[in-house]
């Protein structure tokens, strides 16, 4: 898997579990943990704290170590080849120490003198996600988005996604909040690319979880709740839950720190007990 690979699968994974991830520095070092063994010796000692700046500094390490590779072999044919011509096609026993090295080409991509493909033209900004240039040397203004964590726009230009399935959105004001609910077919769930659904170990009982990136709640049947004796505790505030038809429903219980595990990982998740279905 490519550090690019990685950092999708991480950014996708970790809107699950935004607790181990809310900060620069956590999100830092729990991606740095996951790298590649080669690759997180040589940005550890960097001391990044910044998760763009460790994502680029990863990635142009990954490709610096593939140019090099690819520049060292490309470098020792080049290098026979001259030797070969300059010699006339004779074969002769002095050792290439002693041969002068023909002068590196100059690329026309970043104007330095190397052998292979220039690692400038498949760098990536991470600012602004075009290629061919450093995010240092972007001209787009650093912004960042609180709601998705990524650079070029700002919170209030957040792509608001369709409310489809069980998404939850709260009201910002000083009034109690309220959330809503939407319905939504397992069609509608196929088709929308921020759901996921599946069988998963809830507090070690299968459970049919689907997870939505645009939700801010986290429900759980008041029926499945009851199979296995949740312990419920007051909600600081009641939270009024519109469904649908436009009913308001009162809740005031949660279920707290319950256990939920993905690919063997315990992740620890607050569920609000309702009606579903």
């Amino acid at each position: 898997m490519t550090v690019a690979e990685y950092e999708a699968k991480f950014t996708e994974l970790s809107r699950f579990v935004p607790e181990i991830v809310n900060t620069d520095l956590k999100k830092s070092r729990r991606f740095q943990q996951g790298l590649k063994q080669w690759i997180q010796n040589r940005v550890a000692v960097l001391e990044i704290t910044d998760y763009a700046s460790l994502v680029q500094k990863a990635t142009i390490v990954e490709s610096g170590n593939e140019q090099s590779q690819k520049g060292k072999e490309e470098e020792k044919a080049w290098r026979t080849e001259n030797r070969s011509l300059s010699q006339g096609g004779r074969q002769i026993g002095v050792s290439h120490f002693n041969q002068p090295r023909p002068p590196l080409p100059d690329c026309k991509t970043c104007g330095r003198k190397h052998l292979g493909e220039c690692t400038l033209k498949s760098t990536t900004c991470f600012k602004c996600n075009k290629t061919g240039h450093y995010s240092k040397t972007c001209l787009q203004k650093n912004q960042k988005c609180f709601q998705c964590g990524k650079l070029g726009h700002l919170k209030r230009d957040y792509p608001m996604a369709n409310p489809v399935g069980s998404r939850i959105s709260g009201a910002a004001s000083n009034k109690p909040p309220t959330a809503r609910t939407f319905n939504m077919t397992l069609k509608d769930a196929v088709r929308d690319p921020n759901v996921i659904a599946g069988t998963l170990l809830l507090n070690t009982i299968n459970a049919n979880v689907l997870f939505d990136s645009g939700a801010t709640k986290s429900f759980i049947s008041r029926d499945f709740a009851s199979q296995f004796k949740l312990r419920a505790e007051p909600l600081k505030e009641v939270l009024k839950v519109e469904i649908a038809n436009r009913e308001v429903i009162p809740v005031d219980k949660i279920h707290l720190d319950c256990s939920l595990e993905i690919e063997g990982q315990q992740f620890r998740v607050d569920l609000i007990p309702f009606k579903l279905g």
